[in-house]
């Protein structure tokens, strides 16, 4: 039991950039957050074991040239599934 409180004492002396930073390597939201909200989601997080997510790159690294052609073929496979007949749809 003591060493719940020393670690949940220990949370409450982190700096609210320790704090966000903590949590947002989770993928837990921290805007509009007071302090003390931080603090009450790392113990939650804590208690979880919540592990740090680590893909690899940010969502502006990835290039999107690269993804076009999967999208493009996607796009033919939709519509062939919602007009198996190629009939034309437009006016």
């Amino acid at each position: 039991m003591a060493a719940i409180e020393a670690a949940e004492n220990e949370v409450q002396k982190w700096k609210v950039p320790e704090l966000k930073s903590y949590l947002q390597s989770r993928g837990i939201t921290v805007s509009q957050k007071r302090k003390e909200e931080l603090v009450e989601l790392v113990e939650k997080a804590r208690d979880l074991s919540l592990e740090p997510i680590d893909d690899g790159e940010k969502p502006e690294d990835v290039n999107l040239n690269l993804c076009r052609p999967y999208y493009k073929n996607f796009l033919k496979y939709m519509i062939q599934k919602i007009n198996p007949s190629g009939e034309n749809l437009g006016n």
